[in-house]
C-alpha cells in the first residue's frame, strides 16, 4: 500500500530490519537513527515568538485538511495516565478512547500538551558526549492530532499529510525520510502501526495508527514535539532555540520551571529521587546565570498556554526553587 503510493510520488524504498521500510528522496538511507542535527544558523526570533507562529500555522494546516478541528485544553503535567508520574505526550488525553473502549468524538482533535519524560539515561559523565537534542525529550510541548480512519486510503493520505505539513513549514521532501514499521500489540485489544519521520536524520514526528479490536475502530495520531520541529525549521539545535549556551543547566532550569508552574509540591517520591540524581549529574558542569535561564523558560511556558499553569510563583521564587540544585 505505502510502496506503490510513494514510489509513484518519486520516493525510493529501502528494506530495513524487522519488517520496516525506509522511504527517502535521496540516494542513501538514514546515516544514523539518532537525535542529532549539527546544522546551525542565527535565530531571528525568540522561542516564545516561534511557538506562537508555529501554533497558528499548525492549527490552520490541520484545519484545512481535516475540515473541522477541536482544540482541547491541556492537562496538568501531574495528571499522568495510569502509573505515569507525569503526562508524557498529548496522546495520553485520548488513552480512554484507545484502551478502555470509550467513544471517540467525531470531530478531529488537536492538543498542545506540555509534557515531561524522566529520561536521564543520556547524561554521560563526559560533557562532550551529551547530546543536546535529547534534552527536547524531557520537558517539551507535544502536539497531538487525533482523527478516525474511515477508509483504507486514509492510511497513505495521513502519511502524505505529515509530509505536506512539514513542507508547509519550509521542511521539504529532500530533507525528510520516514520509516514504516510492522504492527505491534500494546494491549490485548490494541495494536499500533508507527510511521516515524526524520528531518536531516533527526527524529521529529510520527504518524501512529491505533486499532482497537473491541470497537473495531482505527485512529490516526499525528504527533510531534514543537521544539524539535521548530529547531529544524530554524536549522539550529534545541538549546540554541532557547537562546542559551549551557546545555546542562538549561535543561535543569527548563525542567524546574515546568514542574514548578504545574505544582512542584505534587512530585511523588520516586520522581523526586530521579530529580535528585539529575541534579547531582548536572550541577557539576553548570556555570550559567540561572536567573536568566529561569526568565527565559518562564516566559516560554507562559506563552505555551497561560491557562494551564497557576503561575503563582514570581521569578524570585523560581530562583529559590532552582537554588536547591546549587546546594
Amino acid at each position: 500500500m505505502y510502496k506503490e503510493f510513494f514510489v509513484n510520488k518519486g520516493w525510493t524504498v529501502f528494506d530495513l530490519h524487522k519488517r520496516s521500510l525506509l522511504f527517502s528522496k535521496t540516494d542513501g538511507g538514514l546515516k544514523n537513527i539518532v537525535t542529532k542535527n549539527t546544522k546551525t544558523k542565527a535565530i531571528d526570533m525568540s522561542a516564545v515568538k516561534a511557538f506562537k507562529l508555529f501554533k497558528d500555522k499548525t492549527t490552520c494546516f490541520f484545519l484545512s485538511i481535516l475540515g473541522k478541528l477541536n482544540e482541547l485544553q491541556p492537562k496538568n503535567i501531574f495528571d499522568g495516565f495510569g502509573n505515569n508520574s507525569f503526562v508524557g505526550s498529548g496522546r495520553e488525553v485520548f488513552q480512554g478512547h484507545f484502551y478502555n473502549n470509550e467513544p471517540m468524538p467525531k470531530t478531529p482533535s488537536i492538543i498542545y500538551q506540555p509534557s515531561v519524560r524522566l529520561r536521564f539515561d543520556f547524561i554521560d559523565i563526559n560533557y562532550d558526549a551529551c547530546d543536546p537534542f535529547y534534552y527536547s525529550s524531557i520537558a517539551f510541548t507535544n502536539v497531538s492530532i487525533i482523527n478516525i480512519i474511515k477508509d483504507e486510503k486514509d492510511y497513505v493520505i495521513s502519511v502524505d499529510n505529515m509530509i505536506s505539513y512539514l513542507s508547509s513549514l519550509g521542511i521539504y521532501a529532500d530533507r525528510i525520510k520516514f520509516v514504516v514499521s510492522g504492527d505491534f500489540v500494546v494491549l490485548k485489544n490494541t495494536s499500533l502501526t508507527p510511521i516515524i519521520f526524520y528531518v536531516d536524520d533527526l527524529e521529529v514526528a510520527d504518524v501512529v495508527f491505533i486499532h482497537n479490536s473491541n470497537t473495531k475502530q482505527t485512529f490516526v495520531e499525528y504527533g510531534f514535539s514543537f521544539e524539535r520541529v521548530a529547531a529544524c525549521v530554524l536549522k539550529t539545535n534545541y538549546i540554541g532555540l532557547m537562546a542559551v549556551s549551557d546545555h546542562h543547566l538549561a535543561i535543569l532550569s527548563n525542567f524546574f520551571v515546568l514542574l514548578s508552574a504545574s505544582g512542584y509540591d505534587r512530585i511523588n517520591k520516586g520522581a523526586k529521587s530521579k530529580l535528585n540524581n539529575l541534579r547531582e549529574k548536572l550541577i557539576k558542569y553548570s556555570s550559567y546565570d540561572s536567573y536568566s535561564l529561569l526568565r527565559n523558560f518562564y516566559d516560554y511556558w507562559e506563552a505555551v498556554d497561560k491557562n494551564i499553569f497557576p503561575l503563582v510563583y514570581t521569578l524570585d521564587e523560581y530562583q529559590k526553587i532552582i537554588k536547591i540544585a546549587d546546594e
